[in-house]
């Protein structure tokens, strides 16, 4: 049974640490600013954000709902876990990593069902004349000139209803009707200079309406994909 709603959880600063959070339901989580061996299980948040953090796991939670911009970030996080959780139903990315983000493990997790709007609001940022939301399941860039490198993406479940996404007003799709934009499978591209490396991507199952199922860019060296099944959605 879950405890009572909280408003949120935050950890800030490098003598935060050593914490299990076990069994809550928080709007959102925030760990910030060198905060260290922190532990997640069991719970359920609307998103969680990390940014200058280490020595974090996250296990079996569900995290993200709809309406939520993203479900997890993670900016510069080193030594982290992530497993067996069902992140779902953000408008934007599931799941982020970027920059100095190293030594992780991605394992076992799923990744269900974003909802993307057909057309972000004119006074919302990048609201703009057909403009939509851009929906990855896992989403890695480089920030600030280093790459997230040493990770294990393994056993994943990603998959997209393509129902429920927003639809695209017909004049921004040469007039086409029903066009909804789409959740794009593992998305790792904008490297900085050190590029992708020692990365192991495998035995992944990926059904997203898209041809980017698992996209790369600048893969620099003992960067492995081996094993994983792709599947075309009906008529793709």
């Amino acid at each position: 049974v879950l405890l009572p709603d909280l408003s949120g959880i935050r950890f800030d600063g490098s003598n935060k640490g050593y914490v299990h959070i076990d069994r809550v339901y928080a709007s959102g989580v925030n760990v910030l600013n060198n905060a260290h061996h922190v532990k997640f299980t069991n719970n359920q948040f609307s998103s969680m954000y990390f940014r200058y953090a280490n020595n974090v796991i996250i296990d079996n939670n569900t995290i993200g709902r709809a309406g939520v911009l993203h479900a997890i970030l993670m900016n510069d996080v080193q030594h982290f876990e992530m497993t067996n959780n069902t992140v779902q139903h953000a408008t934007q990315d599931l799941m982020r990593l970027t920059g100095n983000s190293y030594n992780g493990l991605i394992e076992n997790n799923n990744f269900l069902d974003s909802r993307p709007r057909g057309q972000i609001p004119p006074n919302e940022v990048g609201g703009k004349t057909c403009e939509y939301d851009h929906t990855d399941s896992l989403q890695m860039f480089g920030l600030n000139g280093v790459t997230p490198h040493d990770l294990v993406i393994r056993g994943n479940y990603l998959y997209d209803d393509l129902s429920n996404n927003g639809v695209r007003p017909p004049e921004c799709v040469s007039g086409k009707t029903n066009v909804r934009p789409h959740q794009q499978g593992l998305f790792l591209s904008d490297p900085s200079a050190d590029s992708y490396r020692d990365i192991l991507i495998e035995e992944n199952l990926v059904a997203v309406h898209t041809s980017n199922s698992i996209y790369v860019n600048g893969a620099k060296s003992n960067y492995i994909v081996r094993n994983n099944s792709l599947i075309s959605p009906s008529g793709g």
